[in-house]
């Protein structure tokens, strides 16, 4: 189990884990911590920015997941889409960065504001595609999941 307590991340396990080579119980994650949880299930911890408490678990390839998911995105507050190192969701067409948002319980987009561009956000409708800043995806929900646990 992951648990986000004020801006950090801590992973328990009741039949223990491995971090970083060594076996414990619990750990307070920092980026780029490895986690093996069991032969096929193991994860890289990461942080992409520093001005966003949400974190990414890039997947490895011995972990199968449904739908070929390879990264998984722990939302809190905002996340940014874009080509850069500091994106928490990769979109290599995006022109500019883009940050997700939830604003009443929905979903938003805006580009990122540097001053130059357009910045109002797009309120994003599940299942329905959103082109914005050459990038297009769509939000769709995670079969069996909570009702706020959605993909992209």
């Amino acid at each position: 189990r992951i648990q986000r307590v004020e801006e950090d991340y801590f992973i328990f396990s009741g039949k223990g884990m491995e971090v970083g080579g060594r076996r414990t119980p619990h750990h307070l994650l920092r980026d780029g911590d490895r986690v093996v949880l069991g032969k096929g299930a193991k994860f890289t911890f990461r942080m992409p920015s520093r001005k966003s408490t949400s974190a990414v678990l890039d997947l490895s390839d011995t972990t199968k997941m449904p739908h070929d998911v390879r990264r998984v995105v722990l939302f809190h507050r905002y996340a940014i889409l874009g080509a850069g190192p500091t994106a928490h969701v990769r979109c290599p067409h995006a022109g500019t960065p883009l940050v997700l948002f939830e604003r009443d319980g929905a979903l938003w987009v805006r580009r990122r504001n540097d001053g130059h561009v357009d910045t109002d956000p797009v309120r994003i409708e599940v299942g329905q595609p959103v082109e914005i800043a050459g990038a297009s995806f769509v939000v769709t929900p995670w079969p069996g999941g909570p009702v706020e646990t959605a993909r992209l």
